[in-house]
């Protein structure tokens, strides 16, 4: 039996080189396989102007606003089935997109995509929405929370 591990004193003196540097170190993605070894991933975080595109396709959902019965009674109205499929076709969008960006492997095989319709039709043909899932969970791991926290916020 192996004895715990101590845990890693935090850096400290950090130059903005040092940190920038952190920021562009590689991702490295496991995808688990039913039979055979897991399959490793490289990808990157992406930077900031490609996280704001990205979050701007999840925000492109919005709910409607359902009136209250009082002034400040107003909230989303997250049930609307409509509002459902535009939430998940934002996410498909923002996941295809995030993927693309931060995965060599996907701008190797298709270069130059810029329109995030052609971007998705190429991702979306390429692998498992579970497989998509895993990388966009790695590669954005908080991004969808914050939107749902957003949208929560003021129902």
């Amino acid at each position: 039996m192996s004895k715990p591990t101590k845990p890693l004193a935090p850096r400290r003196g950090l130059s903005l080189e040092d940190l920038e540097k952190l920021c562009r170190e590689p991702v490295k993605i496991i995808i688990p396989l039913l039979e055979g070894a897991p399959v490793e991933i490289e990808a990157r975080r992406l930077t900031p102007a490609e996280a704001g595109r990205v979050n701007l396709e999840l925000r492109r959902a919005m709910p409607k606003i359902v009136p209250g019965e009082k002034p400040g009674e107003d909230r989303f109205d997250l049930t609307d089935p409509d509002y459902q499929k535009r939430r998940q076709e934002a996410l498909v969008r923002a996941r295809a997109l995030a993927v693309y960006l931060a995965v060599p492997i996907f701008q190797a095989a298709e270069p130059g995509l810029q329109d995030a319709e052609e971007i998705t039709a190429f991702v979306q043909s390429r692998l498992t929405d579970e497989v998509l899932a895993l990388l966009f969970g790695a590669i954005v791991p908080a991004l969808e929370d914050q939107v749902a926290q957003a949208t929560s916020f003021f129902s």
